[in-house]
This record gives C-alpha cells, structure tokens and sequence, in this order.
C-alpha cells in the first residue's frame, strides 16, 4: 500500500516533470473525467485535436506541405472529418522513401523508434517526449479499466529482446521499473524450463496484473494445465502484441481464473484501444487516436463490417502520422458499451491483412483458421504450428508435435477440416519441425499468406 500511494502521488508526478517536462498529473485528469462525457462531446473534443495535428502538418512538415499545395486540399474545425479523407494513406513504403520530408523536430525532446517488423517492414520513426509522456499515460488509464493502479504488483511477460535488454539494462529503466513495482519476464522463446520458474515468480510476486504478449501468456496457460500446476490468480491479464483468438481467451481465463483485457497498439502509433471490464469491444482512445475502419473501396465500414484500420495519431507534432496503414483488420461498430463511456468502440480485432487465406472459391480471416487447430475434436500432438499460404491452391502447415504415432492420426482428422472450408482443389504440404520461431520482434504468426494481391 505504501509502494503503491508513493508511485502515485510522488513518482509518476516527479517523473512527467523531470524526464519529459509535462503536467502528466492534469493530462490523466482530462482522460479519466472525459472518458465520461457524452461520445458527442468527445468527438468535438477530438476535431479539434485533429484539425491542430492536420494544421501544423499541412503549414511545417515538406510531405505534407506539397500534398496539400499539389491537390489543393482546403480543410476547417467545423468539416475535419470529411476533409481528413482528402488526404492520402501513408504507409510503411511511404515513409521510409521519404522520411526525411515527414518530420521536424519543435525542440530538443525527441528521439528515435522503429517498428518490430512484424511484416517484415522495418520503419524508422521520429517521436517526441509529448508524444511518449501521454502514451504511457493512456496505458495507465486503461490498466485501471481492469482495476489495477501505478504501483500495484505488475508482472510483464514480454517477448520483444529490444524492449527487455531496455529495460533491464539502463539505469533509469530499472528505476523505473522499481517503483512501478514490475517485474519483466523475458517470454521470447519459452522451454520447459523457463516456465517453471516463471511459474514460481508469479506465486511469489503474486502479482494484481500481468500484462503479456499474447502468444506468451497462451502458451504458459497450457504449459500450467497440462502439468497441473497451481499458479496465483491476479485481478486481471492484459493482452497485446498479438490476435487474442477466442480458443486463447478461454483458454488462459480457465488457467489463471481471471478476465483478460485485450489491448492494440503499435510502436507507431502507442496505445489504440483497450477493453474495458464489460468487453463489450475495443474502446478508442480517441484523445490521442483517430480510427479508420476502411473497406477494399476505401469507404467506411458500415456496422459489421471488417476492413483495414488507418490510425491519424494526434499527439506526435515532431513526425506526424496522417492516415497511417497499421496492416490490421477489424471489425466496424457503432454499438455503445453498456459501461457509459464516451469512447466509440471496435468490435473485435480480426488480426493482420496478411493472414487472410484466399483460395478459388473462398477467403477465410485467421479466426476461422484458428478453430480448425483450437475446436473439437482436440488435436492434442500438436506443440505448435504455423499455416502459410503459397499459392491460391497451395498450403504450407508446419508443425511441432509431441507424438509421432497420435500425429498420424490428428493429421487425418486436420486434413480433413482444412478440406472442408478450405476446399478439394488446395493441395496441403505438412513439414515436421522440432520449433517454430516468432519475428525477431517476438510475435508469433500463426497464419501467413504469401499472396499478392
């Protein structure tokens, strides 16, 4: 209790103002009384930050100067929304091509990132400390969503080696880390061995909130119930850096007898959406976020509608993102969440644009390949497996199984539901492996299409 109320009353204030010059104290204000406020409000609220980030973007930053002189593109507070679609989407090719037109840095408190290449398609970026110092804030607001405050024991099992060497290696992290009282678990490739002591480090920390790749905390969760182990329950996991399928979901709140808080997001772009303790979808942090859910035409999802979503980030001056292609897919709402919020909401995330299969006759997201490997009847020899597109009517399924003799016969049964909504004319090519590696930026790919469009 001590921990917690010092972290919250003197730590987290103190470091917004030394580490990043910012009222972080009255910015957390704004976001836990305007997350209350009627959506109407919010969205007038969220033109304006809008328009500035457009505004400053069209008059100082040279990409977006000569798209606005080129096209003639005329924009106001009161039609931002329309005149936002003027513009054109930026993407990962966009900006490594012209990277040097699409920043400015205002002052001195800016620095370098760079996605984790979770396509492949490494970017370099550049962020500003008004940028960082709100981000992290938005993670704290949405941590109490699931009940959890600064302070409170925090276990982080995370599987990017950047962000653990960071973290564990530099002073001011460690610092850091030691008053917000978290612990990090290095999740990027786990054996037998490693979740056993992770194990134990989660009943000695006992911790109120662990917060996980996806992949990681699912694969602990099985490791947990296929050896009968008993683990501390903690108030609530959050989930990132992955799909959190529904087979995961029940899988890893039947282990830890807790709910899951699924939260995206990306380096580019911070903290996008969380779920709130009612899950009824995705809540938008509209204030530091502005969400585009497009279809193959370009035009709006209408309600239930899947398309890719486009983020404009409304907090970064120094390299503004306009538009931005985030390569993922979800599903379009304007349902409200019975919580009260005047947050608007995405449905569900269905994962990225390169993991729909596309055959002859049919498309299929991940969520339906998931429940070929997930559902009933169990495939129990398989550890782990990867399913990767190489042609219309050719795929790949590697796996790694813990019984030749009982995968023979999960391979007759998986054939079998693979042809079924997949269809006769696709030839299946299965490869044993003993391992199946994540990205380099610690994310597992369950489903992959090499297909280009």
């Amino acid at each position: 209790m001590m921990r917690k109320a010092f972290a919250e009353l003197v730590y987290e204030p103190t470091f917004y103002r030394l580490y990043g010059h910012f009222n972080g104290q009255e910015f957390y204000r704004f976001l836990r009384n305007a997350q209350w406020n009627p959506i109407e409000k919010n969205r007038e609220i969220q033109s304006e930050l809008l328009f500035n980030i457009v505004d400053y973007a069209a008059n100082n930053i040279p990409y977006y100067q000569k798209i606005v002189e080129r096209n003639g593109i005329a924009y106001s507070k009161a039609t931002i929304y329309d005149d936002l679609r003027k513009f054109p989407i930026l993407t990962k090719v966009i900006i490594r091509r012209e990277f040097g037109n699409l920043y400015k840095p205002r002052s001195s408190n800016w620095y370098y990132e760079a996605t984790g290449g979770s396509t492949g398609e490494f970017v370099k970026l550049v962020q500003d400390y008004d940028y960082k110092m709100k981000m992290m804030l938005v993670k704290r607001w949405q941590k109490e969503w699931a009940g959890v405050h600064v302070g409170e024991t925090e276990i982080k099992l995370w599987a990017s080696e950047r962000d653990l060497l960071q973290g564990s290696l530099h002073w001011r992290n460690r610092l850091d880390n030691y008053f917000r009282n978290v612990t990090l678990l290095n999740a990027y490739k786990l054996d037998r061995a490693r979740m056993m002591k992770y194990v134990d480090i989660i009943n000695r920390k006992r911790p109120k909130l662990i917060l996980a790749f996806v992949q990681s905390i699912y694969e602990l969760a099985r490791f947990i119930e296929e050896n009968e182990i008993a683990v501390h329950t903690p108030n609530a996991i959050m989930t990132s850096a992955g799909v959190l399928y529904p087979q995961f979901r029940e899988k890893i709140e039947s282990v830890f007898k807790c709910k899951i808080f699924d939260r995206y997001g990306s380096r580019e772009v911070g903290d996008v959406s969380c779920e709130c303790d009612r899950h009824d979808g995705h809540h938008v942090s509209m204030f530091n976020a502005h969400v585009e859910i497009l279809g193959k035409d370009m035009m709006p999802c209408g309600e239930e509608e899947t398309g890719e979503i486009y983020v404009t980030l409304l907090t970064n001056f120094t390299m503004p993102l306009i538009r931005y292609q985030m390569g993922d897919v979800a599903t379009y709402t304007e349902h409200r969440c019975s919580c009260g919020r005047g947050l608007p909401l995405i449905k569900n995330i269905v994962g990225r644009t390169n993991c729909i299969l596309r055959t002859r006759k049919s498309v299929l997201d991940s969520v339906s390949i998931m429940s070929v490997f997930c559902g009933h009847p169990k495939l129990d020899s398989i550890v782990k497996f990867q399913v990767i597109q190489k042609k219309a009517d050719l795929i790949s399924v590697k796996v790694v199984v813990n019984d030749l003799e009982h995968w023979k016969k999960d391979k007759a049964v998986l054939d079998d539901k693979l042809r079924r909504i997949l269809g006769e004319d696709v030839k299946y090519e299965y490869e044993l492996l003993d391992d199946i590696n994540p990205l380099r930026s610690g994310k597992y790919q369950y489903i992959i299409s090499e297909l280009k469009e």
